[in-house]
């Protein structure tokens, strides 16, 4: 399968799960929200690419705020809602443990990227001070 009919069959699947056409936990089973993360995991990082290959974060925006997929965004609110994840994260780490864990690692490469050439351009201090910072917090 390719990502275009995997990106379609999750649609499908969310929007069966919107005219309730899917059992109302449906959302809750593990099968599900792991399989809805191993595609985030797997496809995202490639539509990132593609998004910034063809240069749509200069006529919409960055990927984080303008670009994303409904279905990443879903997603990933299923995986952060599922039962017991209060459990599991009573020692959140500040940081994944790979950088495969996180499907927007390079949407928010390229975002840092481009605060590196706003500093290399700009003039005023109060807003260097402020892209340098921005970059620290990035590391």
């Amino acid at each position: 399968m390719n990502r275009i009919k995997l990106g379609s069959f999750w649609d499908d699947v969310i929007h069966m799960l919107e005219r309730n056409e899917l059992p109302h936990d449906f959302h809750r089973r593990a099968k599900w929200i792991n399989a809805s993360l191993f595609y985030r995991l797997l496809v995202e990082p490639l539509d990132i690419a593609e998004y910034y290959r063809l240069g749509l974060h200069h006529s919409k925006g960055h990927y984080l705020l303008h670009g994303r997929e409904r279905r990443f965004e879903i997603s990933d609110r299923w995986w952060r809602e599922r039962e017991g994840a209060d459990k599991q994260e009573t020692h959140k780490r500040s940081k994944f443990a790979s950088l495969t864990q996180d499907s927007c690692f390079w949407a928010r490469v390229e975002e840092a990227w481009d605060w590196l050439d706003d500093v290399r351009r700009e003039t005023d201090h109060g807003k260097l001070e402020f892209l340098l910072q921005r970059i620290r917090n990035f590391e």
